[in-house]
């Protein structure tokens, strides 16, 4: 791959140093995936919550 900065939407960005991934969760109430980590049946969605980011989009 290139290492040259990615432009979207008008904006550049640096290549990433790492692979990265982007997670889409469409449909869903914000509080919906906590409760489902505090009741202990997510447990990849905590590994997302712990190591990675979440945003809210709307």
């Amino acid at each position: 791959m290139s290492n040259v900065a990615v432009e979207v939407n008008g904006r550049s960005y640096s290549w990433p140093k790492k692979p990265v991934v982007g997670v889409c969760v469409d449909g869903s109430e914000p509080g919906y995936i906590e409760d489902a980590i505090k009741a202990g049946v997510a447990p990849c969605f905590e590994r997302m919550l712990v190591d990675g980011t979440s945003k809210i989009a709307d």
